[in-house]
């Protein structure tokens, strides 16, 4: 008799821990988003929202559409920049943007981007100095249309291996 409750104890014990390890995680509550554009359908970790605004590159408007959810300090992020009329017909113009790009989220982290970037389309990461304790995980695309960025950026202990991966996949598929 003793046996048993003490082994009741313990099953409420383990039951409780596993409780309050889990409100201490975030909760990843997926739903799949459009998000315009050439992004498409990106499945993301929480509801997300959008904020637009405009950049100015080589002398040209671009409107840029940034869509985000946060979950427990970790950003999930889609960028997408239709190109404006001028850079439809320039494939040099719209490759140096797509550079910047991917140039800006090393320094953004306070590194310096290394003399040869990670192609478009190619899933690379950035840490962080150690101000930062930040990491990023990323991919840039460039097309005719427009430009797309998939971003996951959260504190480097702790990153979401598992959800940083889904949430790319689905960027990279919305494409």
């Amino acid at each position: 008799m003793q046996k048993n409750r003490m082994r009741r104890v313990w099953i409420m014990v383990a039951a409780l821990s596993l409780a309050m390890v889990a409100a201490c995680s975030p909760e990843y509550n997926w739903r799949e988003v459009s998000v315009g554009g050439e992004a498409g359908m990106v499945l993301f970790p929480d509801k997300p929202r959008s904020q637009q605004r405009s950049l100015e590159f080589a002398g040209h408007e671009v409107q840029f559409t940034l869509t985000t959810a946060d979950i427990g300090g970790t950003l999930f992020a889609v960028g997408h920049a239709p190109w404006p009329a001028p850079m439809l017909a320039d494939e040099a113009m719209r490759q140096g943007m797509g550079k910047e790009v991917v140039a800006s989220l090393y320094r953004n982290l306070g590194r310096e981007a290394p003399a040869e970037l990670p192609g478009f389309g190619q899933v690379f990461e950035v840490s962080g100095d150690a101000s930062s304790g930040m990491r990023l995980r990323a991919q840039v695309w460039v097309s005719g249309h427009g430009l797309v960025e998939g971003i996951v950026m959260g504190p480097a202990d702790g990153f979401p291996e598992a959800a940083a991966g889904e949430f790319l996949a689905s960027v990279a598929k919305g494409r």
